[in-house]
């Protein structure tokens, strides 16, 4: 999980609405952060300090908050079903 602030923007504006920058490089961050669990060196020395190395990681961002209208709520909605990072927003958390 990679843990950004609650302020930050998670919705780009434009002709072509998606999350923001600051969602997609944060969803790249724990893509790389899984890449590296998985590499042979790595993962040695995390089975050695932890006992176990997990079959899968649920990989996530907590990141923002829910959008505030039904239009950018569908497609946050919609990009979110397209990747294999969940976001979570502050919203959920507090809920």
């Amino acid at each position: 999980m990679e843990l950004k602030g609650p302020g930050e923007k998670t919705m780009s504006g434009g002709d072509h609405r998606g999350f923001s920058a600051k969602v997609k490089a944060a969803v790249d961050q724990v893509r790389d952060y899984a890449r590296c669990l998985r590499d042979p060196i790595n993962s040695r020395v995390i089975e050695e300090a932890f006992g176990y190395l997990p079959d899968e990681s649920n990989l996530a961002v907590l990141i923002g908050r829910v959008p505030r209208n039904d239009a950018e709520r569908e497609v946050f909605e919609r990009r979110q079903s397209e990747l294999n990072v969940k976001i979570i927003t502050y919203d959920e958390i507090l809920q």
